[in-house]
């Protein structure tokens, strides 16, 4: 929805211009090299299947980056959702309180985003390069020479202006989940499980033409 205000795609009733959209997708997120890259959770898949025949005739690089540490990712995705900083580029808005059945609703979703990742690749016979988050972070550089053609690497600035999220307040939460979580023997009472998928929330939003 973002985007989509910003590029002028959507119409006073709501209505999605979804060409429009794809149009000015390529046209402002493709390189000077041709690479157009679209990043797709698990609950986005089912909207990328209405999308992409509307995408230009292209080679497709499929790459699946999971975390080995879910738990954190967890706390992380947590910590994001109550306080708006999804990275150093954002402002936090607010302070976050420690929440064992918020936290553990995270990772369940976790588990069912890379569940259909990994089924939606299987059912299409996509070849898929799966990357180690914790790997990627250390030493992008090898990972991405995997993807890249060699020729194309020395063009690219390997690096990120984003600054490690991490701190001892992620630490302290991991530590008090573990806890929690081995203490309940994994028995959790989910009331976070009601909440609408982003999935469901983008339909809300709009209408597609």
């Amino acid at each position: 929805p973002i985007l989509a205000n910003n590029w002028d795609c959507i119409t006073t009733d709501r209505l999605l211009n979804v060409q429009k959209f794809i149009d000015q997708l390529v046209a402002k997120r493709t390189s000077k090299n041709g690479w157009l890259g679209i990043n797709l959770h698990g609950d986005h898949i089912a909207l990328f299947e209405q999308f992409q025949e509307r995408l230009p005739s292209v080679n497709k690089h499929f790459v699946h980056v999971i975390r080995l540490d879910t738990i954190a990712q967890a706390v992380s995705y947590e910590i994001a959702m109550q306080t708006g900083q999804w990275s150093s580029h954002f402002e936090q808005f607010a302070e976050p309180k420690y929440d064992f059945e918020k936290i553990n609703h995270r990772l369940e979703t976790i588990n069912k985003e890379n569940t259909l990742i990994q089924s939606y690749l299987n059912l299409n016979g996509y070849n898929c390069k799966r990357v180690v988050y914790e790997e990627f972070a250390k030493n992008p550089r090898p990972f991405i020479r995997e993807i890249i053609p060699e020729n194309l690497i020395e063009d690219l600035n390997i690096s990120s202006s984003m600054v490690r999220q991490s701190s001892s307040r992620n630490r302290d939460w991991i530590q008090s989940f573990s806890k929690n979580f081995v203490s309940s023997g994994g028995n959790v009472n989910d009331k976070e499980k009601r909440r609408p998928t982003c999935l469901s929330r983008i339909y809300r939003y709009f209408r597609f033409n």
